[in-house]
């Protein structure tokens, strides 16, 4: 909006401004209208597509879920401690596997058994 016009007096700067606000809203209204009144066919295709996004969230997030068992793992024995008993022992590799791999094999079948996966 300018105001450096010269054939329009400073004094009915108020009244176009007032003219403006009212351009704009009605400019805006059919835009409203359209989203509120979407053909209703349009509806149960954007509720599929919702379905199908929930379906792909739910098996990211199981895969993510089983992922960070390992990772969470694999950082506490990447710290180097001096004093950690089971580095020690003769089992300790095999023992820390088998607590991995069961796990991720719990999660893995209750994921699968809630459809998630």
């Amino acid at each position: 909006m300018r105001f450096d016009v010269p054939l329009i007096d400073h004094a009915m700067n108020d009244y176009f401004r007032d003219i403006q606000d009212h351009v704009i809203q009605v400019v805006g209204k059919p835009s409203t209208i359209c989203a509120t009144c979407s053909p209703p066919r349009w509806k149960p295709n954007m509720l599929l597509l919702s379905l199908a996004q929930n379906d792909v969230t739910k098996k990211l997030t199981g895969w993510a879920a089983i992922l960070s068992i390992p990772l969470a793992i694999a950082s506490v024995y990447g710290m180097n401690f001096k004093n950690m008993p089971e580095l020690e022992h003769p089992y300790g590799y095999p023992i820390v596997m088998v607590v991995i791999f069961g796990l991720c094999g719990l999660l893995f079948y209750r994921f699968r058994r809630a459809g998630w996966l």
